[in-house]
C-alpha cells in the first residue's frame, strides 16, 4: 500500500536580481502546493507488504509556481527514513513522468537517496501555473524472497531553478555507458557518479571522496569488480540520520547499489588504500568478495555476499575491515559475526 501523508513538493527558494544589457529584473522563485500553501514541503510515502513484480504504486503530484518569475523543474531527490532500509531501495524502481507521459526520471530509489538527480528534460513553469507529475514505485520482479513483505518509508522531492541549466547543490553526474571510467578519472572529492544500466568490466577509483551508485535497480547494472586506491582518512558511519547526506567524510569512497560479479576470481572489490564504504550491493566472487590489500579501512554494510574476505596484513598495520548486517556468507566468520 502507498500512503501519501503530506502531499506536496520541496523546491529551491531564492531571491534573484539579474542584469541583461540595461534591463534589470528581480522577483521571487518559489515552488509549492497547488493550493498555494508555502513552506518546506515534500511527499512522504510508506510502502508495506511489498511483493516482487506486483503492480506499481502510483502517486500524482501537482506543483505550482507561486513566485513572480518563470521557473524550471530540473531535479528529483529522495530521503530514506531508516538507513537499514536502504538495501530494499536498491530494488525499487521509480518512474516520474510529466502530464503528457514523457519520462523525466527512471531509476532506483537508492540512486535518489540524499542526492539530486537531473531530470531527463527540464519543465518550464510560468508564474501561477500548475504542473502535474506522475510517480510510480515498483519492486522489481527479480527481487528474491528476502525482499518479499518488507516495508520502507521515504520522501520524494523535486527541485527548481530560474534557468534550465542552473547548477544545484548536490546534483549528481550521470555517466554515459561508454565513458564511465573517464568520468571516474575526472571526478573530484564530493562528487557522486551514477552508472547507467549495463555490463561493465573492472573499474578503478583513484580519487578519495567519490561516491559511485547504480542509476537503475541493482539487477540492471553489473560490474566485474572495482580496484580502489584512495588516500587514508577517518572512517565515517554509513548509518546516516534523517536529512543528512550519506557522504559524511570528504575522503571516503562509496560503492552502492550495484551487482558486482567477479568472473575471474580477482576479487570483487579490492581496496589498496584509503577509506571505503561498500553498501547495499549484490557481490559474488569465486575468490574474495571484498579484499583489503594495503593500508585501508573498509566498512561492508547491508550487502548480499557470495564469497569471502581477505585481510592479508597483520593486526596493527593500519588495515581494517568491519562488516555489519550483510546477507549471505560471513566475511571471515571467525573474526566477524554478522
Amino acid at each position: 500500500m502507498l500512503f501519501c501523508v503530506a502531499a506536496g513538493t520541496i523546491a529551491l527558494f531564492s531571491r534573484t536580481a539579474t542584469s541583461s544589457g540595461n534591463k534589470i529584473s528581480s522577483g521571487t522563485l518559489y515552488i509549492g502546493k497547488e493550493n498555494g500553501e508555502k513552506g518546506a514541503l515534500d511527499t512522504f510515502i510508506a510502502l508495506k507488504d511489498m511483493i516482487p513484480g506486483a503492480e506499481p504504486e502510483k502517486l500524482e503530484l501537482r506543483v505550482k509556481n507561486l513566485g513572480t518569475m518563470p521557473a524550471y523543474l530540473s531535479g528529483i531527490s529522495a530521503e530514506i527514513e531508516d538507513g537499514d532500509e536502504k538495501f530494499v531501495a536498491n530494488a525499487l524502481r521509480v518512474v516520474c513522468t510529466d502530464g503528457e507521459g514523457n519520462v523525466l526520471y527512471k531509476g532506483s530509489l537508492l540512486a535518489l537517496d540524499g542526492d539530486v538527480v537531473p531530470l531527463r528534460r527540464k519543465l518550464a513553469m510560468e508564474p501561477d501555473k500548475t504542473t502535474r507529475l506522475n510517480v510510480s514505485v515498483q519492486l522489481d520482479e527479480r527481487a528474491g524472497n528476502w525482499y518479499k513483505g518488507k516495508e520502507i518509508e521515504f520522501s520524494l522531492a523535486v527541485h527548481a531553478g530560474q534557468r534550465p541549466d542552473q547548477p544545484m547543490a548536490g546534483m549528481v553526474t550521470v555517466a554515459e555507458a561508454d565513458n564511465v571510467q573517464a568520468v571516474l578519472d575526472q571526478a573530484q572529492p564530493g562528487d557522486v557518479v551514477l552508472i547507467p544500466p549495463g555490463r561493465y568490466g573492472r573499474l578503478a577509483i583513484n580519487v578519495p571522496g567519490v561516491a559511485v551508485k547504480a542509476q537503475g535497480v541493482v539487477f540492471d547494472t553489473e560490474v566485474e569488480g572495482f580496484l580502489i586506491d584512495g588516500r587514508p582518512g577517518e572512517v565515517s558511519s554509513p548509518h546516516g540520520k534523517k536529512g543528512k547526506k550519506h557522504l559524511t567524510d570528504d575522503n571516503q569512497i562509496w560503492i552502492q547499489g550495484l551487482t558486482i560479479n567477479d568472473l575471474d576470481a580477482g576479487g570483487g572489490i579490492v581496496v589498496r588504500s584509503g577509506q571505503t564504504c561498500i553498501a547495499d550491493n549484490i557481490i559474488s566472487s569465486e575468490g574474495n568478495a571484498v579484499f583489503v590489500d594495503g593500508h585501508a579501512e573498509v566498512n561492508v554494510t547491508r550487502n548480499d555476499l557470495t564469497g569471502s574476505a581477505g585481510l592479508p596484513c597483520p593486526p596493527g598495520s593500519g588495515n581494517g575491515l568491519s562488516a555489519h548486517y550483510n546477507l549471505g556468507v560471513d566475511l571471515d566468520p571467525e573474526k566477524y559475526a554478522l
